[in-house]
């Protein structure tokens, strides 16, 4: 009976870490967690090219153009260009998961800080192939907010 109950107390002050790891995630989520603020969040994702994405981030005020799949195909390198804005008046951050064609999973963003005027991130797809040179459609990119946190 000493030996198991020394092995239990052992495990336990082995995992303690975690176990205050996923208390405070817990805290967290109860007082911050706030999903129905979506609805004040403006968020826009597109594939971009490299130069488009680089004429983005040079005046991120101007809207970029979303190409269709076809003309995607030609460039080597493309960009999943994620764009949030806060429309409400609270901070807020989160975990925002968009779905890209042909990319098996949700690519998961962590927003840090949603402000104002549109936040940019940029994921590079290389090595993806999101787009075939006989589509003429535009890729549709689908998102939904995995955490979003409040304050």
């Amino acid at each position: 009976m000493g030996i198991f109950l020394k092995m239990v107390i052992a495990c336990f002050i082995a995992f303690m870490p975690q176990l205050l790891k996923a208390d405070v995630k817990l805290v967290d989520w109860l007082l911050f967690s706030d999903k129905a603020y979506a609805k004040k969040i403006e968020v826009k994702a597109y594939i971009l090219t490299e130069r488009q994405s680089a004429d983005l981030l040079a005046d991120p005020s101007k809207e970029p153009i979303q190409l269709l799949a076809s003309e995607l195909a030609k460039f080597p390198k493309k960009y999943l260009v994620v764009r949030v804005k806060n429309l409400g008046d609270k901070n807020a951050w989160g975990t925002l998961a968009c779905s890209v064609p042909r990319v098996w999973d949700p690519i998961k963003i962590p927003v840090i800080n949603i402000r104002n005027d549109f936040c940019n991130y940029l994921i590079c797809l290389e090595g993806s192939y999101v787009a075939g040179n006989d589509e003429i459609f535009i890729p549709k990119i689908t998102f939904e907010w995995d955490k979003l946190y409040t304050k």
